[in-house]
């Protein structure tokens, strides 16, 4: 099966690549970036039955350097760094492929909408009022009782900040910290009979 990839397939990657940027420009996608290709062989049976190429566009990496690609793993892509392990968004994609034929298909991930405000009126926390949301975090997530076990308690032993790093949108190479704490906590609590 490895032997249907070499050689010259029957459309270019130019012209494959016209045909995807059509079909994101009738999906009102068309400022989407093409950042990754690769050839792609259709088999039904062990017998190949089509050729064409796989396309990965994105918008500037929406701010990370990770993409994911048809499998599903997530890497740098061409010219791009290795990727994040965190960010406070999901990873933007559109995965598209063509075969003589036309489009084969269009998977669309994570598309955001642009221009939409996300948070207003940003301030720095105090730590007493941040280790109190934690608190509160903690308690919901894990103390949580069907009974309402009213001596609950969450008590935060030790917090650690941490920092997560995400590129900054549309330049690959600048990043920024983002503050992420690792917590020590104990829960004390009994049944009332």
């Amino acid at each position: 099966l490895l032997k249907d990839y070499e050689g010259e397939f029957p459309i270019s990657e130019e012209a494959a690549l016209e045909r995807a940027r059509q079909a994101l420009e009738a999906c009102g996608l068309g400022d989407m970036q093409s950042i990754d290709s690769e050839k792609t062989c259709i088999h039904r049976s062990e017998m190949l039955v089509s050729k064409g190429w796989d396309f990965i566009f994105t918008h500037g990496a929406d701010g990370l350097p990770a993409i994911f690609d048809f499998m599903g793993a997530s890497y740098g892509g061409k010219d791009l760094p290795v990727p994040t392990l965190c960010s406070p968004w999901g990873e933007e994609a559109a995965l598209i492929s063509v075969d003589e034929q036309g489009i084969l298909c269009i998977d669309l991930r994570n598309i955001i909408q642009y221009e939409q405000r996300l948070v207003e009126n940003v301030r720095l926390m105090p730590f007493d009022e941040i280790k109190e949301i934690v608190a509160q975090h903690l308690m919901q997530t894990y103390a949580y009782a069907a009974e309402q076990i009213p001596d609950s308690k969450i008590t935060i032993t030790k917090m650690e900040l941490c920092m997560s790093l995400v590129s900054a949108k549309d330049d690959y190479f600048a990043g920024r910290l983002i503050p992420s704490w690792l917590v020590f906590f104990e829960y004390s609590g009994k049944n009332q009979d």
